[in-house]
């Protein structure tokens, strides 16, 4: 079986790593499995088993081609519990003003000492994309005893309060996470008219940026609406990974109560390495004819 590999990170593992019965290919039009996050329209190679996704997010893979072509679709969720532990915390510094605080003691200026910060005991909280982050930052957030809220989908949702639908989840939150994938239909989902209902919320971001109408979201917190964002996700990324590049068009960063994250959730010293095991597992699996664990492509937008 022949791989082409996209990332040199997974590329340098995969060769320590795979059996002599797999080749890794320089050329992607060889290749039984691609392992990438990117695949246009019609660009598949005419041998093309599987896609291997080494992230979660599948909205640059062109799904009418692999349904075509009958080609299999798997995608890496190992770092989930990871993205909801950076949710967690950037959820507890925008609550705690933590930044804010820091940058004053730095300077010595101790005025915000007994200004009173918030707590996240008992609040109500609101998970938009209950999935693997959602699931998981529900179970980090359970010792500070919140009520949680979710849209329901007519799913299983343990100790949560189901909403019927999107609005209700926004009345009813004092806090929201976004942990959902981008898709036609999340594109957006925050538009003006629900950030405007937001007042004195609170809003944290590790699913995509553009779920978040980028206008919109200046705007609100501009405005004062929000309480507070904290974002690990955004609207305009470098070229490569050294690059230099503005999170969006607006100055975001001039906001005490902003929060900017580089997309970093997925990168903790675990989620790495866990992140490589499972397309190493994946590529053992198509190897072996096994595509128990491919993505439903029916299911998916």
């Amino acid at each position: 079986m022949k791989v082409y590999v996209s990332y040199k990170t997974h590329k340098e593992y995969l060769n320590r790593h795979l059996p002599k019965s797999i080749k890794l290919v320089e050329d992607a039009q060889q290749a039984d499995v691609l392992i990438t996050g990117s695949l246009a329209p019609d660009a598949a190679p005419p041998r093309l088993r599987a896609v291997i996704i080494p992230f979660t997010a599948h909205n640059k893979i062109h799904l009418p081609t692999l349904r075509r072509q009958n080609i299999a679709l798997f995608n890496t969720t190992a770092h989930s519990i990871y993205v909801a532990e950076k949710a967690i915390q950037l959820l507890l510094a925008s609550l705690g003003g933590v930044i804010n605080k820091h940058a004053d003691l730095a300077d010595g200026v101790w005025r915000t000492r007994f200004e009173p910060w918030t707590s996240l005991r008992n609040k109500h909280v609101g998970i938009y994309g209950y999935g693997r982050i959602g699931r998981a930052f529900h179970e980090l957030i359970k010792p500070f005893a919140p009520t949680v809220h979710v849209i329901d989908r007519g799913k299983d949702y343990p100790g949560c309060r189901p909403l019927q639908d999107f609005d209700a989840l926004i009345d009813a939150s004092d806090i929201l996470l976004i942990a959902a994938p981008l898709t036609a239909s999340t594109r957006g989902a925050f538009d003006a008219g629900r950030l405007m209902r937001m007042q004195g919320k609170y809003l944290v971001n590790v699913g995509r940026g553009p779920i978040i109408d980028e206008d919109a979201l200046y705007e609100a917190i501009h405005s004062g609406v929000l309480a507070g964002y904290a974002g690990d996700v955004w609207y305009q990324y470098p070229s490569s990974p050294e690059g230099y590049a503005h999170p969006s068009k607006h100055p975001f960063e001039a906001f005490d109560n902003v929060i900017l994250s580089p997309h970093s959730g997925a990168h903790a010293d675990l989620g790495r390495k866990a992140m490589l095991e499972e397309v190493y597992r994946h590529v053992m699996a198509v190897h072996a004819g096994d595509y128990s664990e491919a993505l439903d492509l029916d299911r998916l937008e």
